[in-house]
């Protein structure tokens, strides 16, 4: 298999055929982790128990596409379209190795494995993240820490209340049944425009806000530099009743006295004419107009 497609491993082992064995960018332009336990994660579970009953010995999950990043001879790749799955993944093995009851039990899980996988704690950043790239790697915290990814720590937790909760000998299935899992990594071309990929890819799926979309595709135009500038203040932006309001912005009017405000209804002079996607609608017009 050449070097453009291949096919990796999900249990960790020493060597260049493990998943996690190089490093991933989640970049800027794809929406937070957004998988939940009950639909997507029990899914994914469900689908690779399944493989001991179908008797399968190669079971193939998915396919991840990137583009290849860094300094020539570094093994660093940007995710332009499967991240949901790949960070669900690696949730997915760290519930495996810190789990008490697996390493009490008679598992024969090796330490081998358990430091190839800790040795890999850094190779899955979100790019502008720090809070999600923190989380995913230390998923437990107070539950009164504000910085704190919820969707990722909802999904760990998930995760590791499922296998605490199966019998040892279905652990032990899982586990087998984990060590056949296979992920085909495509290697887009070079000159690949990524976000012009990612609406592609997306565009006509369920996954992604109408909204998500219409961001990525206003930001094709734009150089590096500026989608991350625009990112870096996205994520300081708040919903309030379907309309778009920065946190600043919500703290002056939280200041406002109520004798100040010249109405009797305060909610009226809060709000837009236009809420935000529909904002974008009309700006991406504006701009498809103007080619």
């Amino acid at each position: 298999m050449t070097d453009e497609i291949k096919e990796l491993h999900i249990w960790p082992e020493k060597g260049e055929n493990w998943l996690f064995n190089d490093q991933y960018l989640i970049p800027l332009y794809q929406r937070p982790y957004a998988w939940k336990f009950e639909k997507e994660i029990s899914t994914l579970l469900d689908d690779i128990k399944g493989i001991g009953s179908n008797h399968c010995e190669h079971y193939r999950l998915g396919v991840l596409c990137v583009i290849a990043k860094g300094e020539q001879g570094k093994k660093e790749y940007e995710v332009v379209d499967g991240q949901q799955r790949l960070t669900t993944l690696y949730l997915l093995l760290k519930a495996l190795f810190e789990s008490k009851a697996l390493f009490e039990s008679d598992l024969n899980l090796s330490k081998e494995d358990k430091e190839v996988f800790e040795g890999a704690k850094e190779n899955l950043i979100f790019e502008n993240r720090e809070i999600s790239t923190d989380t995913l790697k230390n998923p437990i915290k107070d539950d009164s820490a504000k910085d704190v990814d919820s969707g990722i720590r909802a999904g760990f937790e998930g995760i590791l209340k499922w296998i605490e909760e199966r019998k040892e000998e279905e652990r032990k299935s899982f586990i087998e049944c984990l060590k056949k899992v296979y992920v085909y990594r495509v290697l887009l071309p070079e000159k690949t425009d990524p976000c012009k990929y990612f609406v592609r890819m997306n565009a006509r799926g369920k996954q992604l806000e109408p909204v998500d979309v219409i961001k990525a595709r206003l930001m094709i135009p734009l150089n590096k530099e500026s989608c991350d500038e625009i990112f870096k203040e996205w994520k300081d932006k708040d919903w309030k009743d379907g309309f778009l309001w920065t946190v600043e912005q919500k703290k002056k009017l939280e200041k406002v006295p109520k004798r100040d405000v010249n109405s009797s209804n305060d909610d009226a002079n809060r709000k837009s004419i236009i809420n935000f996607p529909t904002f974008l609608m009309h700006v991406l017009k504006l701009c498809e107009l103007n080619k």
